[in-house]
């Protein structure tokens, strides 16, 4: 080696030590939560909605001290809402980044990276994951703040039955979400005494839906939509321009702000879905959507889950502090610090204030009780809701019919 390369070399060995030790100095004074979402496709309106709600939760963790006295910081991956999306997003997320907790994933990502989040001891939150597959499979390092889609598609027959005996369904095929909510909406329908007639499959590559709306009409006017957003859209602008006369039932991909501008009102009081509700009168949430509503100029939506984003950075945050600041230490303490043993706690500061006292705490958080058990699940309460005047909004609360399962 000569002199020149013997002096680059010794150059680049001391800027590695300031600067890894310029890096462990970052790493020492902030704490990093990933947010894994779709920011754009299918899941761009729920993940963009959820990130605000997701900041301010971080915002109001900083203002109370942060973590163990430590920054919370926010890197946020968008995942396309694809499957290939989250694995490539969580490598970076994780491997890259060092986050100790991801939030804000969606039902596929979440089940494919079910193994590597416990290889890598960080732990996944879902708000609003409802594939079934996580009522059993969950509860290692996964956690989710929603019931799941064997709820929602219990409670969709129910709302169907009341409204007609017969239904079908157009089901996008390929997806967990989409599948799986109509093998439980056509179940529970059956099971109710109802008569589902037929289930038309249809890809996102499908350029015109006039032939399967056509099949599916015929056998029945009273239909599931069982897709994608992308493709709901499209579905949908097909039905009102061939003037189709029917009910309509909404899985929670499909429930969102564009579709409730559809048509310029024809799907007002026609299309029905089912999302979580939430008590609009408690100091949380109370809490939540006024921080919401100062931040994006507009009040928390009945169908975007953003008290569930709001909620698992609280969650996680409380979960880190009562313990080691590390993936294995909010793993071991979320249950801690989310009851239902405990002193009742409201926020974030409230919760530092109890745990710093020696006590245990149980956070009750905008989306209301949180209560996971051994799989990490928890129980919602829904609302049936409708789109009116472009914005969806609540026409009911909804009791699950256990006979209906």
């Amino acid at each position: 080696m000569n002199r020149n390369l013997k002096y680059l070399s010794s150059v680049a060995t001391a800027l590695s030590v300031v600067l890894g030790g310029a890096n462990l100095a970052i790493a020492q004074d902030t704490v990093k939560f990933g947010i894994l979402t779709g920011m754009s496709g299918d899941y761009g309106p729920w993940g963009q909605a959820g990130l605000a709600a997701a900041q301010i939760a971080a915002d109001e963790i900083n203002e109370a001290g942060g973590i163990n006295g430590k920054k919370l910081e926010l890197v946020v991956a968008d995942n396309k809402s694809t499957l290939e999306g989250a694995v490539s997003g969580w490598k970076r997320l994780v491997e890259v980044e060092g986050v100790i907790a991801v939030g804000g994933m969606e039902s596929d990502g979440a089940l494919a990276l079910l193994q590597e989040s416990a290889i890598s001891k960080v732990v996944i939150m879902c708000p609003a994951c409802g594939t079934p597959k996580l009522k059993t499979l969950g509860g290692d390092y996964v956690f989710r703040l929603t019931g799941g889609d064997d709820d929602l598609g219990v409670i969709l027959a129910q709302i169907a039955l009341v409204k007609g005996k017969d239904a079908g369904a157009i089901t996008q095929g390929g997806l967990d979400a989409t599948e799986s909510i109509t093998g439980v909406f056509r179940k529970s329908f059956e099971k109710g005494g109802g008569q589902f007639l037929n289930d038309t499959h249809v890809s996102a590559d499908t350029v015109s839906f006039r032939g399967d709306l056509d099949q599916a009409v015929n056998a029945s006017p009273n239909l599931l939509v069982s897709t994608g957003l992308e493709v709901g859209i499209r579905l949908l602008s097909d039905y009102q321009r061939r003037n189709y006369q029917g009910t309509i039932y909404a899985i929670p991909e499909i429930i969102s702000q564009e579709v409730a501008e559809l048509g310029s009102g024809f799907f007002d009081g026609r299309i029905f879905g089912v999302s979580p509700t939430y008590d609009l009168e408690s100091a949380s949430y109370k809490s939540f959507a006024e921080r919401y509503s100062k931040k994006t100029g507009k009040q928390p939506s009945p169908a975007m889950y953003e008290p569930n984003y709001y909620d698992q950075i609280i969650l996680l945050a409380l979960a880190a502090t009562a313990g080691d600041v590390s993936g294995q230490g909010i793993r071991d303490n979320l249950v801690n610090v989310s009851g239902p043993e405990g002193e009742k706690v409201f926020s974030y500061a409230d919760g530092v204030r109890e745990l710093k006292a020696g006590k245990d705490i149980d956070y009750e958080g905008a989306s209301g009780p949180i209560d996971f058990n051994e799989y990490g699940n928890v129980v919602s309460r829904y609302s049936e809701v409708t789109p009116r005047n472009g914005e969806w909004v609540n026409v009911s609360s909804v009791e699950l019919n256990p006979d209906l399962r």
